[in-house]
């Protein structure tokens, strides 16, 4: 809790129906950094400050806190050591604003334990970093070097800098020092003086540091980091010791990696997980900052709306800080586009202030709404208390989840509402970005976020195995219209429950949620992942004999601890207490349900490798499916940046390429060993004659494929389900699909769609198609009770109004364009719904001379002027049955371009060439980094053009055509025979 007074939730009044959200973005303050020098061996350092006069569009989109610790192209040779000079400055400024000098910088130093190494380090920055520039250690991520370089997380490490401070600013009324993250278990001294103690990577810590700083350029400041290996050891052996035994003792040995990460707060993967590496990093991961100001320092907004008639009421929860804050601040509010909507004093109570219901027209303002559903409407909203200020980004919608009955039906809707409109939730989960953070660059988050706008998606779960992202993350969100499932970080484990880990807990639940809640992105907060399911299903057998002790502890932190904080912090979104969960089901279970992941409740996770992925009928028909996948190999591109020993690149696997399998034994059958028995279960290949490195390109090609088309049949089968529900299961009406996983963290086999470098595996390509606001979709419905053996076409819209379209079916025989047969229809499609188009007898259109392994199915969507809306395409046998499938000769037949499009990037027209069909047809472009704009295609008729989008400025369309290689799977694999 806040305080002791009402709670926001109290104050406000608010409904429990409809949750309307009213969002903004962390933005950057003005900077201004002195380039004057005094002391040799002293630094410069950049002075920050906010200004109410002199607001400009450019400064309403900088941000306030450095709380995001984005690099972006920092050289050592960007930070001198010279001197801060401030007094000039102090006279220029208003005594009512805030300051803040960065502390950031290359000239700080670190030193191990012993004193055997001493290097200049970064900040903000990590240890494995600081030793990789220092050439002490090389490439972290290189071969086996996760397991080489281990010594490093089980050493203390010791940060120290010096930096000025002239008279003026120690004369402030309030002097703290800022640390917006430390990784993480710290005692911090500044010139010999223990200021502070931390054990939490997501809090920021400030400290008054009045009487402790010195005058000139005397200040030292020490930032001591206990190895968090021994850390956590130790925090378990002391509970083990006074309390129990808090599980998971030990890992699976396939992951490599360390234990006991539930007792740090620390991102949990960073210890390694089924798809990362073990590198426990230490180090000041974002902005070290000195603060000082007058009166007052407005530290957080929380902003909420409400719909009413014609208008929008702004709710403002103004948190500030400061030695002497008065009863009573002046307060003014403007937004971009209306003017000033407020202007007035306002008290302060328990470090806050509360405006309910500022009137704004809603003929002035457009809705934000997600990706596909219409545009993402942003307005500079500038907030100020007494000079203090913070300018920000907004939207207005409102956000529900829906969890209510259908009359007749067993169990509860699970979906989201935004602006009163039902969102189909397409996307997938996001995992961190590296687990060496200080590596995350502005262009690796703006490059993620684009390709899951691109592939369709309109909503991405924050796992809660990693961290509360970066400020860049929900801005870019906010920008392309993806909303955010938010885990709070807390991942397949049980944790302690002794008072001073939920006091770190309470405080970094309040401090993160007052920082990311006013995105209009962020849609939900959720407890955890797969707790209240891990307890449920028994993961660790010991539990069951003091099941009563672990669910108390369960409750007491996510129900009885987290819970209030949330609802008192954030009243304006729902909060799940897990995920998967049974929603308002587990909550009348007290909130730990006998069976979570019901298809009648809630959300599911969906694994399962011994099945057959490629049959719809084999997935769940559920309500909301939030994890869901399968593993594949990055492409050979990725995977060389991680070795130059060309027989780690080879096949059958090299012990490289099964040290980076971390997947657990799926019942006795390794995680290689089951990607190679799909891979042989589908395909003849890789092919015999090939040599062992492209034998290897091959199982990677073989490998995407099957993931693609396993994530595309069941989201295909899940979409379907949205329009269908039976009345006496209670089982359909399935409103989300969110693959796991978007994105990789090293080069390694994962459940992944886009690589660590940004390459678009297969299966995202194919995401594109099976997300589009228009689908068709074709699958073999076959069952012996009731008996059917029918082919189905399914088409699905998100549109709001019925469209007339043209269904086509055409039958093609694998080694000709010239149709076998065909079929066309007219339909009205439906509104923001699924259908049944048309559902044939298999005998009526496999037959002679068509047969399951001879031919193929290409189903068509065109509407009334015959502009293609959806193509799809469905086989009825496994490919390596195949057997009229030939040599294609696919080959690039020109290269058109560039031309740049509205975002600064380049696109290129490509022509694809063959001489028969040719399935999962794959195209790379060598050294350009960029994307196609449809792969892994079909190719079912003579030519197909796509585009090729790349930031690459210098390179031409002669020599794009030069690079691009073309992936036959009639090269690839060895094609059966027919039968004489």
């Amino acid at each position: 809790m806040t305080g002791s007074g009402q709670s926001i939730a109290q104050s406000l009044q608010l409904p429990s129906a409809t949750v309307p959200l009213f969002g903004h973005s962390p933005t950057e303050k003005h900077k201004e950094e002195s380039e004057l020098t005094r002391n040799k061996g002293t630094r410069r350092i950049p002075i920050r400050k906010t200004r109410a006069a002199a607001i400009t569009a450019a400064a309403l989109r900088s941000t306030n806190v450095p709380s995001s610790g984005v690099r972006t192209d920092l050289s050592p040779s960007s930070y001198g050591k010279m001197t801060l000079i401030l007094a000039y400055v102090l006279v220029m400024l208003s005594r009512a604003q805030s300051h803040s000098v960065l502390l950031d910088g290359d000239d700080w130093k670190v030193t191990n334990a012993n004193r055997s190494i001493s290097i200049s380090a970064r900040v903000p920055g990590g240890i494995y970093s600081d030793l990789h520039r220092a050439g002490i250690i090389s490439e972290p991520y290189y071969r086996f070097n996760d397991m080489l370089q281990r010594w490093v997380c089980y050493d203390d490490w010791t940060w120290t800098s010096k930096f000025t401070v002239p008279v003026a600013v120690l004369a402030s009324p309030n002097l703290n020092l800022v640390f917006h993250g430390i990784d993480t278990a710290a005692n911090i001294s500044l010139n010999g003086r223990k200021i502070l103690t931390t054990d939490n990577m997501f809090l920021r810590y400030v400290v008054d540091v009045r009487g402790v700083l010195n005058e000139g350029d005397n200040n030292n400041l020490t930032v001591a980091i206990q190895s968090p290996i021994f850390y956590s050891l130790m925090k378990f052996s002391e509970f083990y010791q006074n309390n129990y035994t808090v599980y998971p003792t030990s890992h699976p040995a396939s992951q490599n990696g360390e234990e006991h990460a539930n007792f740090i707060r620390k991102m949990q993967s960073s210890f390694s997980w089924d798809w990362g590496p073990a590198f426990p990093s230490s180090g000041i991961w974002k902005s070290v900052e000195l603060e000082y100001y007058d009166k007052i320092l407005l530290r957080d907004v929380v902003i909420g709306t409400q719909e009413n008639g014609d208008q929008w009421n702004v709710t403002l929860v103004i948190y500030v800080e400061g030695n002497q804050v008065p009863p009573q601040v002046s307060v003014k509010v403007d937004l971009e586009t209306v003017g000033q909507i407020f202007n007035r004093n306002m008290p302060v109570e328990d470090g806050r202030v509360t405006i309910s219901n500022i009137a704004v027209d809603e003929r002035k303002v457009h809705r934000w709404w997600p990706n596909g559903y219409g545009d993402q409407v942003l307005y500079q909203l500038h907030v100020d208390v007494e000079g203090s200020s913070k300018n920000v980004r907004i939207g207005f919608r409102t956000i529900e989840l829906v969890q209510n009955t259908m009359p007749g039906i067993i169990g509860l809707n699970f979906f989201f509402k935004v602006n009163g409109w039902p969102i189909y939730a397409k996307g997938s989960n996001l995992i961190p970005l590296d687990v060496l953070l200080e590596r995350v660059t502005s262009a690796k988050i703006r490059s993620l976020m684009l390709s899951s706008k691109e592939a369709n998606m309109n909503m991405l779960r924050i796992w809660g195995g990693g961290i509360y992202e970066l400020d860049e993350v929900y801005e870019a969100a906010d920008e392309y219209g993806i909303l955010i499932w938010q885990d709070l970080m807390f991942a397949c484990a049980l944790y302690p429950s002794n008072k001073e880990f939920l006091d770190s807990v309470s405080e970094e639940v309040r401090q993160n949620i007052r920082r990311l809640q006013h995105h209009p992105s962020l849609a939900l907060w959720a407890g955890n992942n797969e707790n209240e399911m891990a307890i449920a299903s028994f993961w660790w057998p010991q539990t069951m004999f003091h099941l009563t002790r672990y669910k108390d502890d369960y409750r007491t932190l996510y129900v009885h601890t987290i819970k209030p904080i949330v609802e008192e912090t954030d009243p304006f979104r729902s909060y799940l207490v897990s995920s998967p969960t049974n929603g308002l089901q587990s909550e009348k279970e007290d909130y730990l349900s006998s069976s979570p992941g019901s298809n009648l409740y809630g959300d599911v996770h969906f694994y399962n490798y011994l099945m057959d992925s490629w049959k719809p009928n084999n997935f769940p028909t559920s309500r909301f499916v939030s994890e869901f996948g399968f593993q594949s190999f990055p492409s050979l591109r990725t995977w060389s940046q991680a070795t130059d020993n060309l027989n780690d690149l080879v096949f059958p696997l090299s012990e490289l390429a099964n040290h980076r399998q971390h997947s657990s034994v799926v019942l006795v059958i390794p995680g290689n060993a089951n990607i190679e028995r799909k891979v042989y279960t589908k395909f003849n290949g890789p092919k015999v004659s090939l040599g062992p490195q492209e034998q290897f390109r091959i199982f990677c090609y073989l490998t995407q494929i099957h993931q693609a088309v396993s994530v595309k049949t069941a989201v295909e089968k899940f979409r379907r389900d949205r329009s269908q529900i039976d009345s006496s299961s209670g089982e359909g009406h399935n409103m989300g699909a969110l693959y796991w996983q978007l994105n990789d963290i090293w080069q390694a086999p994962t459940w992944a769609s886009i690589e660590y470098d940004g390459t678009w595996k297969m299966l995202h390509n194919y995401a594109k198609n099976f997300f589009s606001s228009l689908l068709i979709t074709a699958h073999h419905e076959h069952s012996l009770w009731p008996y059917r053996n029918d082919i189905s076409v399914w088409i699905i819209s998100e549109f709001e109004t019925p469209i007339p379209v043209n269904i086509t079916l055409v039958l093609y025989s694998f080694d000709s364009f010239v149709p076998v047969r065909s079929l066309s229809l007219k339909k009205d499609l439906c509104s923001d719904c699924s259908m049944e188009a048309v559902s044939i007898k298999v005998d009526d259109l496999f037959n002679e001379p068509c047969t399951f392994v001879t031919c193929f199915l290409i189903v068509l969507m065109r509407d009334s002027k015959d502009e293609l809306l959806s193509d799809n395409w469905l086989i009825l046998e496994v490919p390596k049955k195949i057997t009229s499938i030939v040599d294609a000769d696919v080959r690039i037949n020109k290269v058109l371009g560039p031309n740049r499009t509205d975002d600064g990037r380049y696109e290129f027209s490509v022509e694809v060439r063959g001489n028969a069909p040719a399935p999962f047809t794959w195209l790379e472009a060598g050294d350009v980094k960029g994307h196609f704009s449809d792969n892994g295609f079909f190719l079912y008729e003579p030519k197909k053009t796509v585009s090729f989008i790349t930031v690459s400025s210098n390179v031409t369309a002669a020599q794009l055509a030069k690079k691009i290689f073309v992936v036959q799977y009639s090269h690839a694999v060895d094609l059966p025979k027919a039968e004489a």
